[in-house]
């Protein structure tokens, strides 16, 4: 049996103590790097990698804390291999996803397109980055639920990453009635928005007539903010907008539909 090769010897109270000690010592030692490492580097280096850092250090600490127990412990090492290698073909087929996500977790990592902190939205999953790891990416959605998505997911999905550029476009479509003057519309509308403090000058706004719909003429608002501010000025500008162009005589029409009636006077006779 490969398993009564793999263990020489009695395995003495000592053993087991010195194994218990080990385990103690290796999860202290973790604990104060990470800390030591947070402390001495947090104002050097962003988050993301001193979270790498820190899984690197735990995972180094771990995989060498293990094999000196085991040693302790009286187990042959090269018989686990032996073990290993017998075993290795299903360790291997039950292990492909999960050599997968830690594949893509190396690419993520290294390609960096999301980072801890950012807004995101990956697979139909919209939220903050919470972590990255090397198997997989934690999303804490705006509902505030919390979402574990596999790095291959993550990798071959496409990446929606709301903080890359430090600004952002949003836009409006405004309905005005037939008989308003477009022109002055626009004019209202491009004098608002360059009264806003928050609204940016360049990239410059786009205010133009995009379509001639069935119940309004319908201008198309287009104005850029940092990614900090763009959602106040959106949801301030609207409003004001609105305001603005009702206090101009100008407003914004309801759907209407118009009726014809034939031989009105003939039915109503009958």
């Amino acid at each position: 049996m490969i398993l009564d090769d793999v263990v020489y010897g009695d395995v003495t109270i000592l053993n087991i103590l010195s194994a218990i000690f080990m385990l103690i010592f290796v999860i202290i030692a973790s604990k104060i790097l990470s800390l030591y490492t947070k402390r001495n580097l947090k104002d050097k280096i962003d988050k993301f990698h001193l979270n790498i850092i820190n899984k690197t250090i735990n995972y180094s600490l771990i995989f060498i804390g293990v094999f000196t127990i085991l040693s302790t412990l009286g187990i042959n090492l090269s018989g686990i291999m032996v073990a290993g290698g017998v075993t290795g073909v299903v360790i291997a087929f039950a292990s492909q996803r999960m050599v997968s996500n830690l594949i893509s977790g190396i690419f993520l990592i290294i390609e960096r397109p999301i980072k801890i902190g950012q807004q995101v939205g990956i697979d139909g999953v919209f939220g903050t980055i919470e972590d990255i790891t090397f198997l997989s990416t934690i999303i804490i959605t705006y509902d505030g639920l919390y979402e574990r998505i596999p790095n291959e997911k993550v990798f071959t999905s496409n990446i929606l990453n709301y903080n890359y550029n430090k600004v952002r476009r949003f836009e409006y479509i405004i309905g005005i009635r037939y008989s308003d003057d477009a022109q002055k519309a626009i004019a209202i509308i491009k004098d608002t928005i360059d009264n806003h403090p928050l609204a940016l000058v360049n990239p410059e706004p786009q205010i133009y007539v995009s379509e001639l719909g069935d119940n309004s003429v319908n201008i198309m608002v287009r104005v850029w903010g940092t990614i900090t501010e763009w959602f106040t000025i959106k949801s301030e500008l609207l409003w004001t907008i609105k305001t603005n162009l009702e206090k101009a005589g100008i407003e914004i029409p309801f759907p209407q539909a118009t009726v014809w009636l034939n031989n009105v006077n003939e039915n109503i006779n009958k």
